[in-house]
């Protein structure tokens, strides 16, 4: 049987969310908990939209805002892990505008495209692949043969919670897909979130190049690998994964382990990965997370590939990592285009008109271009 088409977009998306993902996380946990939206205060909202304004129309960032409190509120009524909603009330869209305008010491502009929005819409294609195109079914299937350390941790998690009579009025294949779904939405929602860690690490690494900051910024930044794998040595990830590869991946500043590390400190650093609510089900969400968090970002070479059978979330992360194209952007601050950054609000703005003489920005500033020279302002 076909299934019907879908129309993917940010527009979609938005409806989605507000929606659609709170109904199927319903229909696998219950009700869930009443929603309070501590964190979400008037103060942090006006600085994600202040933020986020800088690329994006008033319009988007209001969508944007809604967004961010659907996912919120999904997040505390139905996973109802301590400390997640931390990860999502961040900087991150601070941090993200200065990556756009960044320039090496040599002078070439940075490269780098947007991953803020990026990770809700890797959410949102996922929870699409899994729920309307019927792709749940073959991960239950897959898991449930325990032919790896991952289905065999999932399945053991399940079994202890039902042995300990937490989740003993449910059907193993029930519990085990509301944690891929949970799984895979964390996953998704938090697999860039290294992304300023990597940037400032650049950043750094240039600024301790300068003598006269000798003595005066540490050299000694980045925390020691040894380090990173005492606190995380009893993680999935550690247990799983060749600590050799992993410390390579971290050494280069590889954004995929950078992330995975942030997203497992934001649990074992606070010791609250020990007391994540009733059972098992809650550490393997975020441990599951964390590996495919981790794996996206993996190379391969000659004929080997990332195999489905035997990670089948970290596979579903990647694959709509690569496939998450639509209204994504790169800003390019540089003598070869046409945008200006606004003086009074700093958002970045292009031509109005084709000649490429006239600017307007949404804040109602407008600049007229003077200069004779092509892509001179």
């Amino acid at each position: 049987m076909k299934s019907a088409a879908i129309d993917v977009n940010d527009k979609n998306m938005y409806q989605y969310f507000q929606n659609n993902i709170g109904e199927i996380f319903q229909s696998m946990c219950g009700k869930g908990r009443s929603y309070v939206p501590m964190q979400l205060t008037a103060d942090a909202i006006v600085g994600i939209c202040r933020n986020l304004e800088v690329l994006y129309s008033r319009e988007e960032v209001m969508e944007e805002a809604c967004l961010i409190d659907n996912v919120l509120e999904i997040l505390n009524r139905y996973f109802g892990i301590e400390g997640m909603e931390n990860l999502l009330l961040n900087n991150y869209a601070t941090i993200e505008n200065a990556i756009f305008l960044e320039h090496s010491s040599g002078g070439a502009p940075g490269r780098i495209r947007e991953h803020y929005k990026h990770q809700f819409r890797n959410a949102y294609l996922g929870m699409l692949l899994l729920d309307k195109m019927g792709l749940d079914r073959c991960l239950e299937d897959c898991l449930l043969e325990e032919n790896n350390e991952y289905s065999c941790y999932m399945m053991d998690c399940i079994r202890r919670d039902k042995e300990e009579g937490i989740s003993s009025d449910r059907e193993e294949r029930n519990v085990l897909k509301e944690m891929i779904y949970k799984s895979y939405f964390v996953a998704a929602l938090f697999h860039d979130i290294g992304y300023p860690l990597a940037y400032y690490f650049r950043v750094s690494e240039e600024i301790q190049q300068f003598t006269p900051f000798f003595k005066i910024v540490n050299p000694g930044v980045k925390a020691e690998f040894p380090e990173i794998r005492a606190l995380l040595n009893n993680s999935l990830l550690f247990r799983t994964v060749d600590v050799g590869e992993i410390r390579k991946k971290y050494e280069k500043n590889d954004h995929g382990c950078l992330s995975a590390i942030s997203f497992l400190m934001n649990f074992y650093f606070s010791g609250s990965i020990y007391n994540l609510g009733k059972g098992e089900k809650n550490r393997c969400i975020v441990e599951m997370a964390a590996v495919a968090i981790y794996k996206h970002t993996d190379k391969f070479t000659g004929t080997n590939r990332m195999i489905f059978s035997l990670d089948p979330i970290s596979y579903l992360l990647r694959i709509c990592d690569d496939m998450q194209e639509w209204q994504r952007f790169m800003v390019l601050i540089e003598d070869t285009h046409n945008y200006l950054m606004c003086s009074e609000c700093g958002k970045i703005i292009h031509p109005e008109i084709k000649d490429g003489k006239e600017y307007g920005c949404d804040c109602g500033k407008q600049f007229h271009k003077i200069t004779g020279h092509n892509n001179k302002k």
